[in-house]
């Protein structure tokens, strides 16, 4: 049997440390001559039980795993070389006894080929007092680690280069608009190929089509049409899922005769059965979740803005917050579970913050910098109380304070952003003709994804997603991309069965 190579041998000399900027949008500071050691790794008891058993008429006792041991957190002794200073032992000293976080990457330098580029993220290190380390003064005149730092960290992961792509043409489809991961269920096969069950969603609102979801297993080579009982003419233009619960918003342009005005279906066993909602006469363009509560937003394009929320995903109440009146149509919703609140952004500049306190929605409205006017598309939670916010006209902002302040990023290009979905690790922006992507290996500036060598698009790009509730690996590797042509791509790391 042949031997596999799993890409080619790589040392310790192969990396180059950086610590995050002033914040995760600034460049990340290269620190040279600093070394990333000695890891101690917590981990939780496995679970165990004693089994008997007779060999050769004796009786035996041996201990069978039922769970493995869980890694808790890392600990990396961080080196800070003979300099009198520097960025790194700057912030040790200034953060020593306090809770302050910073994300380390390591990144592999100088690969034999691009599809082996990757890099290592240690997120939200929790840096130690600095101390004294080896000799102060030395006769051998070599130069040495002068100080050391623990760094304990919660999480390690990969962010690779993602050239691959996988693009089908799902025959006899509309339009798609909206797609999604299926969140991963409990117990998957650890042999099996990961997120390979999508669903795809839109419509055709020029003709009398009924719109319907595409529900796949295989990455879309193969789909099943399930139709979601919506008027004909509706397109799906986003959807939330949560294991068998999927939920989906959708509007009509009104060139389609009956012709619908929008609404939402929920659907609690994976797509094979929709019920239409109650409560809804207006276009959804955002559904999303917020702790118990489902939340819908939209409205007509000449209308205010719109926005429901719902405890079962198919009764819904609509607010009547009074500030809602001086918004537009909104077009997207991103949620902060953790601390109760979501972020919707429409037309002509509008953007809102909702807070939930477990029982109402306080609605305020949010001023974006240099927003007037301009139409905003899209929203994406990329970390704790990050966000950014995309639009017309090269329009890109972040927050990192939950929406105290906003943070003037550059973009690629003034063209319309129509989506950004992703983490702070891995971001994607799509306009109808190019995907974007800002990762440590562009040294978090945003660059874009070309497809493999012979791929292209024929239909303009509407809408991408990246998988949620999953692992870091995961969330910061893949997205899916889908077309006005019913084009479905993948995008996912070079290796063997990613």
């Amino acid at each position: 049997m042949p031997l596999a190579k799993w890409g080619s041998p790589s040392s310790q000399k192969d990396f180059i440390l950086y610590m995050e900027g002033s914040d995760p949008t600034k460049e990340p500071t290269a620190l040279v001559g600093h070394t990333w050691t000695s890891p101690n790794v917590e981990t939780s008891d496995a679970l165990k039980y004693t089994e008997e058993y007779l060999d050769r008429g004796r009786r035996r006792t041996r201990q069978m795993t039922v769970q493995a041991s869980e890694i808790l957190s890392r600990t990396y002794t961080l080196g800070f070389p003979s300099a009198a200073w520097s960025p790194a032992l700057d912030r040790a000293k200034r953060a020593a006894g306090k809770l302050v976080e910073t994300t380390f990457y390591a990144v592999r330098s100088c690969p034999p080929n691009t599809d082996e580029q990757y890099a290592y993220v240690y997120p939200d290190g929790v840096m130690g007092a600095p101390q004294e380390a080896g000799d102060l003064i030395s006769t051998d005149g070599t130069d040495f680690i002068s100080e050391t730092s623990e760094v304990t960290i919660p999480d390690r992961f990969q962010v690779w280069i993602t050239k691959q792509t996988i693009v089908n043409t799902v025959s006899a489809a509309p339009s798609f608009y909206a797609a999604a991961f299926r969140t991963e269920e409990d117990c998957a096969d650890p042999n099996a190929t990961a997120l390979q069950d999508v669903i795809l969603a839109g419509g055709d609102a020029t003709s009398a089509a009924a719109a319907a979801t595409y529900l796949s297993s295989d990455r879309a080579a193969s789909v099943s049409s399930v139709a979601i009982g919506a008027p004909n003419g509706s397109v799906v233009k986003s959807i939330y899922t949560e294991g068998d619960r999927i939920l989906v918003g959708f509007d009509d342009d009104g060139a389609a005769s009956p012709g619908a005005v929008g609404g939402t279906a929920f659907s609690s066993d994976g797509g094979v059965t929709w019920t239409l909602d109650s409560g809804i006469t207006e276009c959804v363009y955002g559904v999303s979740k917020l702790n118990d509560k489902y939340i819908a937003v939209g409205g007509t394009t000449a209308g205010t803005s719109k926005v429901w929320t719902s405890t079962d995903g198919i009764t819904w109440e609509a607010s009547t917050a009074s500030v809602l009146a001086s918004g537009a149509q909104l077009r997207d919703i991103a949620v902060e579970a953790a601390n109760n609140y979501a972020i919707a952004v429409g037309l002509n500049g509008t953007a809102f913050k909702l807070y939930y306190n477990g029982t109402s929605f306080t609605i305020s409205a949010l001023t974006l910098p240099s927003s007037t006017g301009v139409d905003l598309y899209s929203v994406a939670r990329l970390d704790k109380d990050n966000f950014a916010v995309a639009g017309e006209s090269g329009y890109y902002r972040e927050t990192i304070n939950a929406a105290r302040t906003w943070l003037s990023v550059t973009a690629p290009g003034t063209v319309t952003f129509l989506k950004v979905r992703g983490n702070k690790y891995s971001t994607w922006l799509i306009t109808a003709a190019k995907i974007y992507r800002r990762s440590i290996l562009s040294e978090l500036v945003f660059e874009e994804v070309t497809l493999d060598d012979g791929l292209a698009f024929s239909g303009n790009l509407t809408s991408i997603a990246v998988p949620t509730m999953a692992s870091m690996d995961d969330e910061t590797n893949y997205a899916i991309v889908v077309t006005d042509d019913a084009e479905v791509a993948f995008i996912n790391p070079p290796y063997p069965n990613a």
